[in-house]
């Protein structure tokens, strides 16, 4: 990622609230929570929102571990090695917070799935056997099953398996296919599609691929590129795909983000505590708090080539009862488009917009109220974003994008802004230029 940016660290605005609701079906850990895997080396880490954690099997001299890596800068911290660890994973986090392990080298080598609290340590069985033989990618679905892709069951041919989080019980969900004895990671988007990370599909460079999971039906979403080995793969706040690849930038391993649209490729992070990085998970902190009111308009103008278009947003949203008001200088930008067969979606780390103090009126003017800007280049697109702030809770935004690819784009757009730990989604009739 590419980031040109102008930063002044001036303290920020709050706007003050009341009432609490929350937005979407996020499974989460509460922000601010450690993470540690009972006996062997760990360290109590606060995880931000964001924060990508890796499974590592051989990491730390074999023992394999857990690893934390900082989505901006791709500094890694460690979470947790060693002890019970045979050959970690796959990982996903539950609506309680537990951590969710799939070992394919557990319970005698049959492979299972274990969880794990966060605030003990305790480790317990929950599937073990059955249809798994070598159980890698774990996800979990809008009601709470998990869905592990197993990359030799059903004959080798590999396949997805879903499982009963209380009573362990397997069922299908898809095997064969373009599945080639590689089917590793999984996740869940946001329309309950199955993305499935494959290292062997493709003639041989891996890929990742998308199964409807009520008909089992593929279509191909990224290959080639970067990728020499892609095992685990994760969706951002903002819909990216995150891909670990095992041995991917010279073997060293590494966190490839894939825009789920086009299938382009960027590099997050490689080389360092990596030593085989398979499994991926993002910790996304609280689920947003609603806003009261949300308008916008959506002007699109597409260009004659691809990455070559362009769009202006303009909104005004008023914050939820129960927010704590905004904090945009360190806070987390999220936006996103849907429309039709097309997306754009971008995040604006924290720390970088600038703020620009209010200024009191003269001579019976009125004056003009603060905001905050950003300007620069974000996956190739250059940016332009304003937030202003028109007191009572309510702000401004406007954003401007050139350079994007809103190829399929159509009315209606759904524009869904994610400021910090607040956020709301609206339909909006987008005007094509």
């Amino acid at each position: 990622m590419t980031i040109q940016m102008n930063i002044n660290r001036t303290p920020v605005l709050r706007a003050a609230t009341a009432q609490v609701l929350r937005l979407g079906l996020i499974l989460m850990l509460t922000l601010g929570a450690s993470l540690w895997l009972g006996a062997g080396e760990s360290a109590a880490v606060a995880l931000n929102p964001g924060d990508i954690i890796v499974a590592d099997y051989d990491a730390f001299g074999g023992p394999g571990g857990v690893i934390r890596v900082d989505p901006v800068t791709g500094a890694q911290t460690t979470i947790s090695s060693g002890g019970s660890f045979v050959q970690p994973f796959g990982i996903a986090i539950d609506a309680a917070g537990n951590l969710l392990v799939t070992d394919h080298l557990a319970f005698g080598g049959s492979g299972g799935i274990i969880r794990v609290d966060p605030t003990t340590g305790a480790q317990t069985t929950i599937s073990s056997g059955g249809s798994f033989v070598q159980p890698r990618g774990i996800a979990i679905d809008a009601a709470g099953n998990l869905l592990v892709a197993d990359y030799a069951a059903f004959g080798g041919g590999g396949g997805i398996i879903r499982v009963d989080p209380t009573t362990g019980a397997q069922t299908t969900i898809a095997s064969g296919g373009s599945f080639v004895f590689g089917l590793y990671g999984i996740a869940i988007d946001a329309a309950g599609s199955l993305l499935v990370a494959d290292l062997n599909a493709f003639g041989g460079s891996g890929g990742i691929i998308r199964v409807d999971p009520t008909t089992g039906a593929q279509t191909t979403i990224a290959s080639g590129g970067s990728f020499v080995e892609p095992y685990g793969i994760a969706i951002d706040a903002a819909g990216s795909l995150l891909v670990v690849d095992a041995r991917a930038f010279g073997g060293l391993g590494g966190i490839i983000r894939v825009d789920p649209t086009t299938g382009a490729q960027t590099t997050i992070a490689s080389g360092g505590s990596f030593g085989t990085p398979v499994g991926i998970a993002i910790f996304q902190g609280a689920a947003p708090v609603p806003f009261a009111a949300f308008y916008a308009k959506v002007e699109i103008t597409l260009g004659p080539l691809a990455n070559d278009d362009a769009f202006e947003v303009k909104s005004i949203f008023t914050l939820g009862a129960s927010s704590d008001g905004l904090d945009i200088l360190v806070e987390i930008v999220s936006l996103q488009l849907t429309g039709g067969t097309g997306g754009f979606s971008t995040t604006i780390p924290a720390g970088n917009f600038e703020f620009h103090p209010a200024k009191p009126g003269e001579k019976g003017k009125p004056g003009k109220p603060a905001f905050f800007t950003f300007e620069g280049v974000i996956n190739g697109v250059d940016l332009e974003v304003k937030i202003t702030d028109l007191g009572g809770g309510s702000f401004k935004f406007k954003a401007e994008g050139t350079g994007a690819d809103l190829t399929g784009m159509a009315n209606p757009v759904t524009m869904s802004l994610t400021i910090g730990d607040d956020g709301g989604s609206t339909v909006v009739g987008g005007r094509r230029g």
